[in-house]
């Protein structure tokens, strides 16, 4: 059997009570199904990224089952008929694949800086021409110059 990753979302509509019975419906579901269940992750109510049903925000559920393919097509159809989740997904898990589940407060906390006030903070100081030993700085001639590339651009 192979290891399975269920991922629903209910809407915001409900109370933390209310989800919790929801979750006990759709372990229902997955004992009806004949599979193992091995673990759940806590509900997070996260913004989504388009609107669902109507819903801009969405609390997520997430369980770990072992399981078959017969079983997994068994467990979508009663969850599409489920009023109470307004979409879920099923992913093979894989042992050496990374936590899927990513932090968005994260983005949130940073502060926006304008592109304009970056580049006056990375702006350097104008570099200023260091004065020789006579304390004289040497102008070079345009054409001196010119030269000098051309006879770097040919070798």
């Amino acid at each position: 059997m192979k290891v399975y990753e269920l991922l629903y979302i209910i809407p915001p509509k409900f109370t933390w009570q209310e989800t919790f019975d929801i979750e006990k419906e759709v372990r229902k579901i997955l004992k009806e199904a004949r599979v193992n269940i091995l673990g759940t992750k806590p509900f997070e109510k996260r913004q989504l990224a388009y609107p669902v049903k109507r819903c801009h925000f969405g609390i997520y559920g997430q369980m770990k089952f072992e399981g078959n393919e017969e079983q997994i097509k068994k467990i979508d159809e009663k969850l599409r008929l489920e009023p109470n989740i307004i979409r879920h997904n099923v992913f093979k898990f894989k042992a050496t694949q990374a936590p899927v589940i990513r932090d968005f407060r994260e983005k949130r906390e940073k502060k926006y800086v304008k592109p304009k006030q970056a580049a006056k903070e990375i702006k350097e100081p104008p570099v200023t021409p260091k004065p020789d030993e006579g304390g004289k700085t040497e102008k070079i001639k345009l054409e001196e110059l010119d030269k000098k590339l051309e006879e770097l651009l040919k070798e």
